[in-house]
């Protein structure tokens, strides 16, 4: 799991370069602003709920019903495919209003080619959303193999996607209704075909592992304080995405590439924490969350120690050295194609000034997991 993790890293680090030095800032921005509109709905409606709170749920179902859990599983996966299915079509209806949300009034971004993107995006709701439940039902059987994999093929595509990008020929259009645009094509259908492929190969090992997902209608007690559970986790989320807008209207007003460097900044400091914080959060949660089922609490509270201590351990090095090697870590990594210098030694300023906050984030997670695994969502509000 952890090369799997390390690989997903390595390659999703490549299509972030990839993408800066073929777009260059400013239209890596109308890119990023369109391509985060899809993971943040999908966040808000059911990504982060699943990941967080279905894997305790699912082990009480597992430990108390006859069957192992199962129709409890097909229940969820039912209501979850119907909502998140809803949740894409409304979105890619509303995808003008939503650009203009994260854009702001009059920036300096190119509004028109976003919202262009955020057309061939958004359907990517769906697949993120199924992506996450698919994993969750795989982590809590201890399967750790495909979710950690699946990433790295939607990078794979997504790197193909973008040398696909490069030899067709002829400009990106600027124009929203001109979607015969071939380059437009490319790189939205692309990037979405990526995510599709992550869903498709969770889905194939759920098959192999004979995991039941015959949809099956209907709302048992579970569910309802799984609702409970989840309308607490949505407004955490809500909570947080109201900083990402904000942060991304500031952005798109200072230049016409600061979406893309304050994106390309976060994505950076998720690096170390997403081969290090995010293997942590998923080999302890399963465990977490049987501890927590059972009431056994000196099991909790050492699941959470252990957590803590290894993720500190290795990410506090990683923080000093991105503190004072920002600006040197922009410019090597990104000053490349149409990326200029400048552009990359802001992004290495940004890496510098933020670097400290991966220590709250990532203990903030790993609180978080443990009041969700106790079924307590609304203390962290």
């Amino acid at each position: 799991m952890a090369l799997a993790t390390l690989v997903s890293r390595i390659t999703g680090f490549l299509r972030i370069v990839l993408l800066a030095a073929i777009l260059g800032a400013a239209l890596s921005s109308s890119f990023t602003v369109a391509n985060q509109l899809p993971n943040m709905v999908a966040a808000l409606v059911l990504e982060a709920t699943f990941t967080a709170i279905f894997v305790p749920v699912l082990a009480r179902a597992e430990r108390d019903d006859a069957d192992g859990g199962a129709a409890f599983v097909r229940r969820l996966v039912t209501l979850a495919t119907a909502l998140l299915l809803l949740t894409t079509v409304l979105s890619v209806a509303a995808a003008p209003l939503l650009v203009r949300l994260m854009l702001g009034s009059d920036p300096q971004v190119n509004e028109p080619l976003t919202t262009a993107f955020a057309y061939l995006l958004l359907p990517q709701i769906i697949f993120y959303g199924l992506t996450s439940v698919y994993m969750a039902i795989l982590n809590n059987r201890n399967v750790f193999g495909p979710p950690a994999w699946a990433p790295v093929l939607n990078n794979v595509v997504a790197i193909i996607t973008l040398c696909v990008y490069v030899l067709v020929p002829g400009e990106l259009s600027i124009d929203p209704v001109e979607m015969g645009n071939a380059k437009l094509l490319v790189l939205g259908i692309g990037t979405t075909l990526g995510v599709v492929a992550q869903a498709g190969v969770l889905l194939y090992s759920l098959r192999q592992h004979r995991v039941d997902l015959r949809p099956l209608w209907g709302i048992d007690d579970r569910l309802k304080k799984f609702g409970t559970m989840a309308v607490a986790m949505m407004l955490y989320v809500l909570i947080s995405q109201i900083g990402l807008i904000v942060g991304n209207e500031i952005a798109s007003h200072a230049a016409a590439s600061g979406p893309a460097i304050y994106n390309y900044a976060w994505l950076l400091l998720q690096l170390p924490f997403g081969m290090i914080g995010v293997t942590v959060l998923t080999v302890v949660m399963p465990r977490l969350s049987r501890n927590a089922a059972a009431n056994d609490n000196p099991a909790v509270l050492a699941d959470f120690s252990l957590a803590t201590r290894l993720t500190m351990v290795t990410l506090i090095p990683i923080v000093a050295f991105m503190t004072v090697g920002g600006p040197a870590i922009g410019s090597a990594l990104f000053a490349y194609g149409n990326f200029g210098a400048t552009d990359a030694g802001y992004l290495g300023m940004a890496i510098t000034l933020s670097a400290f906050t991966l220590i709250p984030y990532s203990m903030l997670l790993l609180e978080l997991r443990v009041f969700y695994a106790r079924e307590q969502p609304w203390i962290p509000i």
